[in-house]
């Protein structure tokens, strides 16, 4: 891979990946081929069962599912659960739990960690609380955090629903170098994934219980679901009950890095297949497991009921749950992904049917095409109309970059929006072009209007789901919506081609300031040209803009090198130890630059030289404040990490 994909790879990786790169990646919206029902890939079913409901049936179905996608897509093992009806339909593992010892997964025995999936019992837990009248879901979390304060930049604060919903604004530096997220859009303008949000959320259980948030999720949803297994806890990695994450490299299993540390209400809950199901049962059931009941049904029905939505003719969200409409079915899912761990869960409130399937290696394709395959044979699709196109003139709006919203705002971690830009281009049919950034699965996709605001996309394109758009009250577009994906448009200056573009204009004139200079002074060196009769503050500022350019090429040069050989696993909570004392340049540099910009308006002033070397001396002056600038923006400016 070149360099500047490896950057690409890294920058991506940290800013999307840890704890989730969104509830998913893909989500499927499978459609019958041609007329003819198709059930499992390459298996026709003319016959179709009407949802699961023969175990045998549904464990021939998964056998033949896991069989082939667990080689295909290297993944060692995975333990899935269906639900129906209050009870355990199957429960069934695959594969191995450890590779180098061949233990076999267990469902009822093999714990996993669950990632993001972790968000649903946060959810629960909050509305929990808020059932039994300890707090307020529309009151302000500072008004119940002990120990944080969320930001006061906007009018609006940030209450509970707000974190349950993703719409704190809360930007996510999950593992991106460190840094303390900040309020970054108004609570409610646009469901944008967070982990620190429900990080946030976990604390306010554990502040207005009075208990440690672990204790109270094992005391009031574990223990009332018979959930023996499960745990927020980070199990010993000597426990033997644990999956092993694994990645795949050079046709072989390697296994995966310690997850994750400590008590994470976003992400560290470890449980197995049979306990996720009870947690499955007790929603589809509003509420109630058996004889227990963790909420009203009045609670439950709140947390699945959709709340909002970035668009509303596109999926929203409960509190906790994503809404999903797939085969024509409204679904409520969630996935979570750690290194060597993915998951994923579907509830059909409708069918009252759950499935939730647990896998050690970082493979998010095999849960997404579990679910897409399952709904394809137990709910098949029908035919989605083809929509004629509409004419270019109404499309031009929006053209244009977006980027997406979990992109860091306020720490170093911003240099991702390099690579996390998606353009709009209309098309000449009337048709939208949708292009994602390289390293997104989807490449490139046309999508038709179905109405104002609302595109679908073509068949077979990598991912169907209706794309949306929302403009302000001026008709100007101002966010793109596929999915629970959401994306803010850019103005053309913040794009990643301008800003490219800028920061190699300003690099060029650097490079020439040392080159040049360089050359000038070996030059009369070799000559042996007696020096020009200009005063020494005049020849200090020569060589202050070599030296001021010298830095700055160094600065880029070494920040590029250092993240392409850190690599996804060199970057965690903070930033690699050489990015911190590169840093150190940009504060050398400015305080050059400020002293240079003095000796330019001398050198005018004071006539030090002809008019020529001293506007290529304002020249080199202005450039270099331009990049002072232009770092300030990039969060490069200081150690904001």
């Amino acid at each position: 891979m070149s360099t500047a994909g490896r950057m690409a790879s890294v920058l991506l990786y940290f800013s999307l990946l840890p704890l989730g790169f969104s509830h998913s990646l893909v989500s499927c919206s499978a459609q019958t081929a041609g007329g003819v029902a198709v059930g499992l890939q390459g298996a026709p079913s003319i016959l179709r069962p009407a949802g699961p409901a023969d175990p045998k049936e549904v464990e021939g179905f998964l056998d033949f599912f896991f069989q082939s996608k667990l080689a295909e897509l290297h993944c060692p093992g995975a333990a899935v659960v269906v639900v129906r009806d209050g009870k355990i339909l199957l429960a069934k593992g695959y594969g191995y739990a450890d590779v180098a010892g061949k233990t076999p997964v267990d469902p009822e025995k093999t714990r996993f960690y669950v990632a993001s999936v972790s968000k649903l019992f946060t959810a629960t837990a909050v509305v929990q609380l808020a059932d039994r009248g300890a707090l307020r879901l529309e009151e302000d979390v500072n008004h119940y955090l002990k120990h944080t304060r969320l930001d006061n930049n906007y009018p609006q604060p940030v209450t509970a629903f707000n974190l349950l919903t993703h719409t704190a604004g809360l930007e996510d530096l999950s593992n991106v170098m460190g840094g303390t997220p900040r309020r970054v859009f108004p609570p409610g303008e646009v469901i944008s994934y967070t982990n620190y949000g429900f990080d946030v959320a976990g604390e306010m259980v554990a502040d207005v219980s009075g208990v440690q948030f672990a204790d109270y999720v094992e005391k009031n949803i574990f223990q009332p679901l018979a959930m023996s297994h499960s745990t927020f806890v980070p199990p010993p990695a000597s426990t033997t009950d644990v999956a092993r994450g694994y990645g795949f490299d050079d046709g072989k299993f390697e296994p995966a890095e310690t997850p994750i540390e400590g008590v994470v209400p976003s992400g560290s809950l470890v449980t197995t297949a049979t306990d996720m199901a009870h947690f499955m049962i007790a929603h589809l059931q509003n509420g109630r497991y058996g004889e227990a009941r963790i909420l009203s049904e009045k609670a439950a029905a709140m947390m699945h009921q959709r709340q909002i939505s970035n668009h509303p003719r596109l999926p929203g969200m409960g509190l906790g749950f994503f809404e999903a409409y797939t085969n024509g079915l409204r679904a409520l899912e969630h996935s979570g992904d750690l290194p060597g761990f993915q998951s994923f869960l579907l509830l059909l409130p409708e069918k009252n049917v759950g499935l939730f399937v647990a896998l050690n290696a970082g493979s998010y394709e095999l849960p997404e095409q579990l679910k897409a395959q399952f709904m394809d044979h137990y709910y098949p699709a029908s035919p989605v109309p083809v929509m004629p196109p509409t004419t270019l003139e109404s499309q031009s709006r929006y053209a244009g970059s977006y980027l997406y919203t979990r992109t860091p705002r306020s720490t170093i971690g911003k240099i991702a929006a390099f690579f996390l830009q998606v353009r709009v281009t209309p098309g000449a049919d009337g048709s939208l072009t949708v292009t994602y950034p390289e390293l997104f699965p989807w490449g490139q996709l046309h999508a038709t209007e179905l109405e104002p605001l609302l595109f679908r996309p073509a068949s077979g394109s990598a991912n169907l789901d209706d794309v949306g758009f929302r403009a302000d009250p001026q008709g100007n577009i101002t966010f793109l919506f596929q999915g629970e994906f959401a994306y803010e448009k850019l103005r053309w200056w913040q794009t990643a081609k301008v800003q490219l573009t800028l920061l190699a204009i300003l690099l060029a004139v650097f490079f020439i300031a040392c080159v040049g200079l360089s050359g000038h002074h070996l030059f009369r060196r070799w000559r042996k040209l007696p020096s020009a009769g200009t005063s020494p503050l005049a020849r200090n500022a020569v060589r202050l803009v070599w030296i001021v350019s010298l830095l700055n090429l160094v600065f880029v040069i070494g920040t590029v090198a250092t993240l392409n050989a850190a690599g996804p696993a060199g970057l965690g909570d903070k930033a690699p130890a050489p990015i911190q004392w590169l840093l150190v340049i940009p504060l050398v540099t400015t305080a050059g630059v400020a002293l240079l910009t003095v000796l330019n308006i001398l050198a005018w002033k004071k006539a030090w030289w002809s008019f020529w070397p001293r506007f290529l001396h304002s020249v080199f002056a202005l450039a270099a404040l331009a990049f002072v600038a232009y770092l300030n923006y990039w969060n490069l400016l200081g150690f904001r990490y």
